[in-house]
């Protein structure tokens, strides 16, 4: 041990064995203070685990447990930084940090920090490890020829992350251009696709136009055809009227005939009573009959009437009874004949003149009937002539009626079913020719949705476009301060480097310094005792 301590090789390399309370102080306060700026401003420490673990706490905390603090002041850990950051991909795109794709990204100052401590664990692995026994020349020369040996690590490890960085630039502008070149070949064929639409839709306007032509003469046929059968209508409907009128003025002469008829009618009536009266009359004055005899003779006739109606009954039964009383004649007959002869003989001759009175009247009486019954049969007949005739006047009327009835319902059929068929023949004609227009329109309306997709993605992207442009106005400044910072930082992190290095530099060369002045004076006191 003795001759390790006073060996000036090995207190040079390993010269914190020797340190000053000073230099030890200094050295914290360097340490803290870096690593507290570092830590807070730009982030936290590298993914990349070095050799050993950095010690993020002071050391009084880590020597002593009693001044920890408590476990709910303690802040939570912050999640790693996630791998591969490309940043030219992400701030030429115009798209803001931390929304492209599910890799999280650092801010600028995290970003600098991490490079420099890749750089210091790096710096930290390049160290000498183990203890080298050499001269003072040669450990100058190896002490030399290790920082020669780390200023090109350094440099070759620049030189491989910048050939990096231009590689994925590279491709990153190939596959722009790329990108590029699909987007023209997109919007070359949306214009091709665009054309077509337009052509298709100019062919379509002329189709509709020319069915709306022949709508146009489809409906003139129709109301060319509607007037003609609006007229047919009306000259049959007129013919009708003139028929009617002609059958009313048949009805009136028919009536004009029986009203002459039936004058004609009383005329012979009116004279038949005048000669009945006017015979009655001549026979009433030929016969020199008295009121009172026309009398008694009104009332002979009434009596007469009287019996025969209340004999009417009895006759019936008589001529049963004579039928019976027929062959009991026969046997009395002969004695009757004698005694009624006897009695017949008396009464001619006391009963002459009233037997000769009433054989006239039975005479009148039968003429009577007889005219009666001429007059009954003469107005039977008329009247039988007259219901014939009427009969068969309305059967003509009946029939000419009916015969116009049936012709109009079979007119109004026949142009029912005329303007159905036509009709049917027009709804079928209009179905298909809408059905050719629907089948017509059928590309044309997916089209017209293409179109319009195509319009709405245009418009979104269009939208994105203004979107990218505004976030590009509004992070050019963003972009600006953020390389402003970025330099900032980074000159800031190299100088507190520098510094840092020039410091521990100036203190190792103070330590040196002084172990080997205290080793210088320990050899001359001891060249000084041993002469």
């Amino acid at each position: 041990m003795k001759r390790k301590r006073n060996n000036p090789d090995y207190v040079a390399q390993y010269p914190a064995n020797r340190l000053n309370k000073m230099s030890v102080f200094i050295l914290g306060l360097v340490l803290m203070t870096t690593h507290s700026t570092t830590a807070g401003y730009f982030g936290p420490p590298s993914p990349i685990q070095p050799r050993y673990p950095i010690q993020t706490m002071p050391p009084t905390q880590q020597r002593y447990p009693m001044f920890q603090p408590m476990q709910t002041m303690q802040q939570p850990m912050q999640p790693p930084i996630q791998f591969p950051y490309f940043p030219y991909r992400y701030e030429q795109s115009g798209i803001p940090l931390g929304r492209q794709g599910s890799n999280t990204v650092t801010p600028p100052a995290q970003r600098a920090a991490l490079d420099n401590n890749q750089i210091g664990n790096i710096n930290r692995q390049l160290r000498p490890q183990g203890p080298v026994e050499t001269d003072g020349r040669q450990r100058k020369q190896l002490e030399g020829n290790e920082n020669e040996q780390k200023e090109l690590e350094k440099q070759r490890q620049k030189q491989v992350l910048l050939n990096q960085y231009a590689k994925q630039r590279e491709e990153e502008r190939k596959q722009e251009a790329e990108e590029e070149l699909k987007e023209q070949q997109e919007e070359e064929q949306v214009k091709r696709e665009e054309e077509e639409l337009k052509r298709k839709e100019e062919e379509l306007k002329q189709q509709e136009e020319k069915l709306k032509l022949e709508q146009e003469e489809l409906e003139l046929e129709e109301e060319q055809v509607k007037k003609e059968k609006e007229e047919q209508l009306k000259q049959e409907e007129e013919e009708l009227e003139k028929e009617e009128e002609e059958l009313k003025q048949e009805e009136e002469q028919f009536k004009q005939e029986e009203e002459k008829l039936k004058q004609v009618l009383k005329q012979l009536l009116q004279e038949k009573e005048e000669t009945l009266k006017q015979y009655k009359e001549q026979l009433k004055l030929e016969e020199g009959l008295n009121q009172e005899e026309a009398e008694e003779q009104l009332k002979l006739e009434k009596k007469l009437k009287q019996l025969e109606e209340l004999l009417k009954p009895q006759e019936e039964q008589r001529e049963r009874e004579k039928q019976l009383l027929k062959e009991e004649e026969k046997q009395q007959r002969t004695l009757l004949e004698r005694e009624q002869e006897e009695q017949t003989e008396n009464q001619l001759e006391e009963e002459a003149p009233e037997n000769e009175w009433v054989q006239q009247q039975k005479e009148w009486e039968q003429q009577e009937k007889q005219l009666e019954q001429a007059q009954k049969q003469w107005q039977q007949q008329q009247k039988q002539q007259r219901k014939q005739k009427e009969n068969q006047i309305g059967e003509k009327l009946k029939n000419q009626l009916e015969q116009k009835a049936k012709r109009k319902q079979t007119y109004v059929e026949q142009q029912r079913k005329s303007s159905e068929q036509i009709q049917n023949q027009w709804q079928h004609e209009n179905n298909q020719r809408q059905k050719s227009i629907e089948e017509q329109k059928k590309p044309w309306q997916k089209q017209q949705e293409e179109m319009q997709r195509k319009e709405k993605m245009e418009q979104q992207q269009n939208e994105l476009e203004q979107q990218e442009k505004q976030l590009k106005q509004q992070q050019k400044p963003l972009e600006e301060r953020r390389k402003q910072n970025e330099e900032q930082t980074q000159n800031e992190a190299l100088k507190q480097y520098q510094d840092l290095g020039r410091s521990i530099g100036d203190a190792l060369k103070a330590v040196n310094w002084e172990t080997r002045r205290k080793a210088k004076e320990r050899q001359n006191g001891t060249t000084k005792k041993n002469n």
